[in-house]
């Protein structure tokens, strides 16, 4: 048993791990430079490029933006170490630039500096479009009206030093690198904070996940508890009754969730009901059954057809197995066979199908929330695309995945405990 769990355990490990790096890429990419508001907007001044830059400073050396992504990284001997703590894009991409045109990184280093230097001192709105020229005649032809930058220039330019741009410099960074940070955070559960209202994400993932489990697990009990008897009957009773039950499953079944929704929120208005969003307020027992009462029926009614259906064809499955046709050819009494012998081998793709649907019903949860107003996962999900929160985004997507890989594991284990026999 334990050698059985070690096994798939080690399965999803790397799953797991690809899981991670993919939603930290995500994370990643969601801090947007502030200074680049200014720095895209030419008719900003310096004063005002120089207050963003500010901001930007204090906020990428907050998240750790002038640290390296990983811990370790593979560049050009050209490229200078440290380059990741300088806080202006341009003046990063152009050092970044200029050091790849011809591996001369100190002379590279001195101009950018001098020119930085010269755009503070005369707050040359010309001299900082410079930092916005793709090639090094471009740069050539702006600062040539300037005679010091353009000295500088030439100093680098005349030191041709290319077979430094082709030398690897491999660097390691041990704990100071951003991914190590975050990775930390996480085991924290500490997702920093959303972009949106600066509220902790963990706060928020976990307030909104405690909504969508509150109906989504009723919700998943109700489905299966009416399934297996729906499932038991069509593959036990063959008549008029078992064909209007499957004719009315199909017809469930075409009917779209979100159709479905609306429909019960339609026909609650229509009968007097007064279905709101705003009796979600109270917590009393009452309060949570009128609060819950509608999204779950639209959840189970929604989810019968499909796995009524498939329990159904699990046992028929077995029903038509040469051990069952064995019993029968013995003699056995009919539901002597069914219970001894059916009910125990159709359990299993039952049981798998529980924790499948376990994950399934937070895909059906996304879109119940909308339409009902409830403030789950699907809403938060849905409110944070919207306002491109991407750290809460993946804070969410990770939470998914880790669900779906315990429901996995859950799964073999439960399946290996009902038949032993089940190897890796």
């Amino acid at each position: 048993m334990g050698a059985y769990i070690l096994k798939r355990l080690l399965t999803i490990i790397p799953f797991a791990v690809l899981a991670v790096l993919l939603v930290f890429i995500v994370f990643e990419s969601s801090w947007i430079s502030d200074v680049q508001i200014a720095q895209n907007n030419s008719h900003l001044d310096y004063s005002d490029q120089a207050r963003y830059e500010k901001i930007n400073c204090n906020r990428r050396k907050e998240l750790h933006l002038d640290w390296p992504v990983f811990y370790f990284s593979i560049a050009s001997s050209a490229i200078p170490k440290g380059i990741q703590s300088i806080c202006n894009n341009y003046e990063r991409d152009l050092l970044e630039t200029l050091c790849l045109r011809n591996g001369n990184t100190s002379g590279a280093q001195d101009f950018v500096a001098l020119l930085t230097l010269k755009i503070k001192e005369t707050n040359n709105n010309e001299l900082d479009q410079i930092f916005r020229k793709n090639t090094t005649e471009e740069i050539e032809k702006a600062v040539s009206q300037f005679p010091v930058l353009n000295q500088a220039f030439l100093t680098y330019a005349m030191n041709d030093r290319f077979y430094r741009v082709l030398i690897p410099r491999v660097t390691f960074h041990f704990s100071e690198n951003r991914f190590h940070v975050w990775l930390s955070g996480l085991v924290k559960l500490d997702f920093g904070k959303s972009t949106l209202d600066n509220q902790p994400i963990a706060t928020k993932v976990n307030y909104a996940l405690s909504n969508t489990l509150i109906f989504t697990i009723p919700a998943v009990f109700f489905i299966f508890l009416i399934s297996v008897f729906v499932g038991l009957y069509l593959s036990i009773k063959n008549g008029k009754l078992s064909s209007l039950i499957s004719n009315a499953l199909y017809v469930i079944d075409a009917i779209p969730l979100i159709w479905l929704s609306i429909i019960f929120i339609l026909l609650a208005a229509y009968l007097g009901m007064g279905y709101s969003t705003m009796s979600f307020g109270s917590d009393s027992l009452l309060g949570m059954v009128s609060r819950y009462s509608l999204p779950i029926f639209t959840l189970v009614l929604a989810a019968i057809p499909n796995v009524s259906k498939q329990i159904e064809q699990a046992i028929l499955t077995v029903k038509n197995e040469p051990f069952v046709k064995t019993a029968i050819a013995k003699g056995l009494p009919e539901k002597s066979i069914f219970i001894k012998h059916i009910l125990p081998n159709a359990a299993l793709p039952i049981i798998i199908l529980f924790f499948d649907y376990m994950a399934y019903a937070f895909g059906g949860a996304f879109v119940v929330e909308l339409v009902f107003s409830i403030n789950g996962i699907g809403m938060l999900m849905a409110n944070s695309v919207l306002a491109n929160d991407l750290p809460v985004i993946s804070a969410i997507i990770l939470y998914l995945i880790l669900i779906k890989m315990t429901l996995t594991v859950l799964s073999d284990v439960v399946s290996y405990l009902i038949n032993p026999s089940i190897k890796f």
